[in-house]
């Protein structure tokens, strides 16, 4: 509870308020002031006090002094002090209702904005659900920090990642252990693809074939001429032997058939009882030809083999093969090693020797079969082992042709822009879980991660804050039409619903005037269109900002521990609702902890006064002090009350402002006006048959403390009002009613003495 303002310091009209007398503040405190004297001010200090923002005290600094603000306040348990923009602690649980009140929670001017909507959303909820709407906001304000984050850490992420995969793709891109490898093959198969013209058109590996020896070789050298005599053989050989240096019988063979008659050809000498002509004939008949033919024809084949004749095409396939695997090596798996063609050439020309002996043997002995020699079948099993050789590089040539088929075909078919991103995802996956793009993308996700749990906490708790909304929309609806009906205003509200505008939540509502709903608008709808501003008068408006803090009030579960300020809760409304809002803030009274009610109105704080028990009650006011400091006094409620002085006060306002009333009984109610004001000021301190110039004496001779120190600034101004006013007062003048009148003159006190009451 407050229970009195110590100092208020260079705040507005308070340029040097301190507590003086009994000015405690009770459960319910009435205080009195002017237009004008301070009470928005005070209330600006509360509010301050609630919040702990400074600036609403810094806003009214007071102008043209040097000192800063500074106020302290006696609360139940300790002082609040205020220094240097800041409150040594705070009171939340105060609820005013003020200007500002209605500004910011109900229309602002003529019109409901936005923010109005949404304040008076906070208003409804009460303060759970502000409780609750804060956490939503705080919960909103750390995720639009999280995006920040995520929007940092997504452009990092996206300078690692390649252009045409998104950073959110990039992240879940899996660890693969053979990416390595993958990335390779899809690499090969791309350049193949590229390629692919090329490819179509290359021819694949050729088999190696050996070349081998005459088929006939066995068979020719097994031949003989059975029906050769052995006689004739011999005969023929001895023959060559006695007769020739080395003929064989290839010479004698090709002598016959140049034989012409039965003459020698060198002595011209009859043959014909030569016995050796028959032999020579039926040795050298069509058989022995033939196979002599034979034994040629091996002999020159056995001559060339393994020569260049039957070497070069092996060596010519075997080189082509090799070019082409340097080829098909950067697209597919080959296989094939490099054929040891000189080994296979090597084993060749030694069989070819081996048999070429075993021929010219052959040749010397057409008519008996031949056997090859000791070298000859090893140079066969030497030529074997190198056919084996070329047997397993056939072998790989052909498994290597069908992985080159497959190949062709993979190309002629494949799609290389497809190949071309499947490839940039396998690239783009091995970067992924490099350091760099592991920490980015981590931070990346982490970020997500913690805005979708601050998105979930705040969905949670945006559920219960729209339950908690719900629950309350409907009461508060309901209490604001019952509290209307009290004082049978001409409308009542309808569909008070929560909306989402942006981030936040607000309330709006419709006004229902002759059973026809309206809606708020705002500044831009047309003056043509019913809306808050053209259906409600600023009675009706005052009254529905009034009902809307009762209903706020009254629903809030814990207004036991609340203090209630009100600041002129009766202006603008009509005086059939003055009974309606007393009655509404005395109720308030016996619920909260403290109810503190600031009016320019002495008879509506005597309503007030008047219908709440006497031992909770205490009247004070706002008084000014010297030229325009305010302070805060005792006030006797009932004194200011008087029939006399406010009928007083009334005709001095209505002649200085109307020039209504008589002269002379304006001249006589001025000093009235002065000693009715102080009375009321300076509660007993002045008797009751005193009269104006006893207050100022007594004024003059007050010491320092006294309570009427703070009037001696205006001392020359009461001594020349009264000097002036007491002219027409028989008891100083017996001439008064014969005392001139100006009336100008006249005009200029009655203002001066309003100066002094502060009000016109």
């Amino acid at each position: 509870m407050i229970h009195k303002f110590l100092t208020i310091t260079n705040i507005g009209k308070f340029h040097d308020c301190k507590a003086a007398g009994d000015v405690s503040f009770q459960g319910i405190t009435l205080l009195y002031a002017e237009n004008g004297r301070g009470k928005t001010t005070l209330c600006d200090i509360l509010r301050s006090l609630r919040t702990g923002d400074g600036n609403h005290i810094q806003g009214r600094e007071t102008l043209g002094t040097s000192g800063s603000p500074e106020v302290e306040i006696r609360l139940d348990e300790s002082n609040a002090s205020f220094k240097g923009n800041e409150w040594s602690s705070t009171f939340p649980g105060i609820r005013i209702f003020d200007s500002t009140f209605i500004h910011e929670n109900v229309y602002a001017g003529e019109v409901v904005e936005h923010e109005q909507k949404k304040n008076l959303y906070r208003v409804i909820v009460g303060e759970k659900g502000v409780a609750l709407a804060h956490t939503v906001d705080d919960f909103d304000a750390q995720i639009r920090d999280k995006d920040s984050d995520i929007r940092a850490a997504k452009t990092k992420v996206a300078q690692l990642s390649p252009a045409s995969i998104g950073a959110d793709e990039f992240t879940i891109l899996e660890a693969d252990p053979d990416i390595d490898s993958k990335v390779a093959t899809k690499e090969a198969e791309l350049t193949a693809l590229r390629r692919a013209g090329e490819i179509a058109t290359k021819s694949t590996l050729s088999r190696i074939a050996v070349p081998s020896l005459p088929a006939n070789l066995t068979t020719v050298l097994g031949k003989q001429l059975d029906d050769v005599s052995d006689t004739a053989e011999e005969k023929i050989r001895q023959h060559l032997a006695e007769h020739t240096s080395g003929a064989d019988g290839a010479w004698l063979a090709q002598g016959t058939e140049f034989l012409k008659g039965d003459k020698c050809p060198f002595c011209s000498q009859s043959l014909a009882l030569n016995e050796l002509v028959p032999l020579y004939r039926g040795y050298f008949d069509d058989a022995y030809e033939k196979l002599r033919q034979e034994v040629s024809t091996l002999s020159k084949s056995v001559q060339s083999y393994g020569e260049n004749g039957t070497t070069l095409p092996v060596k010519h396939a075997a080189d082509e093969n090799q070019r082409l695997i340097g080829f098909w090596s950067e697209f597919t798996d080959v296989d094939v090693p490099e054929l040891d063609h000189e080994s296979l050439f090597d084993a060749m020309r030694t069989l070819g020797d081996a048999a070429l002996t075993v021929v010219k043997r052959k040749a010397q002995s057409i008519f008996e079969p031949i056997v090859p020699g000791s070298d000859y079948y090893p140079a066969i099993a030497g030529l074997n082992d190198q056919i084996a050789l070329v047997s397993e590089y056939n072998a790989k040539v052909d498994a290597a042709n069908l992985a080159i088929a497959a190949k062709k075909g993979q190309t002629s078919a494949g799609d290389k822009s497809k190949a071309e991103q499947e490839l940039t995802v396998l690239q783009a996956a091995k970067q992924r879980h490099e350091a760099e793009a592991a920490s980015a993308c981590q931070t990346y996700l982490d970020a997500k991660s913690a805005k979708t749990d601050l998105e979930q906490k705040k969905e949670a708790v945006k559920t219960e804050l729209d339950k908690h909304s719900s629950d309350l929309f409907a009461k508060f609806q309901k209490r604001i039409n019952d509290l209307l009906g009290m004082v049978t205003a001409g409308f009542r509200i309808t569909h008070v619903v929560r909306e989402y505008k942006g981030r936040s939540p607000r309330s709006t509502y419709q006004v229902v005037i002759n059973d026809v709903p309206v809606s708020l608008g705002d500044e831009r709808t047309p003056a043509s269109e019913p809306s808050f501003r053209n259906t409600l008068s600023a009675g009706d408006r005052s009254t529905l900002a009034l009902a809307f803090f009762f209903a706020q009030l009254e629903l809030d579960p814990e207004l036991s521990g609340k203090i209630v300020v009100f600041d002129d809760p009766f202006t603008s409304q009509d005086l059939s609702r003055r009974t309606w809002t007393q009655q509404r803030i005395c109720r308030i009274a016996k619920k909260a902890k403290q109810v503190i009610v600031l009016s320019h109105e002495p008879h509506f704080l005597q309503l007030i006064h008047d219908n709440v028990p006497s031992a909770e009650d205490k009247t004070l006011q706002l008084c000014r002090i010297g030229s325009d400091n305010t302070t805060i006094t005792p006030w006797n409620i009932k004194d200011a009350n008087r029939g006399d002085y406010v009928k007083d006060y009334t005709a001095l306002r209505e002649f200085f402002n109307e020039g209504d009333g008589d002269l002379r009984d304006i001249a006589r109610t001025i000093r009235l006006v002065l000693e009715g004001y102080l009375r009321i000021k300076f509660i007993g301190q002045f008797a009751d048959n005193a009269w104006l110039g006893d207050f100022i004496t007594k004024i003059r001779d007050a010491r320092a403390g006294d309570i009427l120190e703070a009037v001696q600034p205006l001392l020359e101004e009461l001594e020349d009002i009264n000097d002036y006013s007491k002219k027409y007062h028989h008891k100083q003048n017996p001439l008064a009613d014969s005392e001139s009148i100006n009336d100008g003159e006249l005009r200029g006190f009655v203002k001066r003495t309003l100066e002094v009451v502060g009000g016109f």
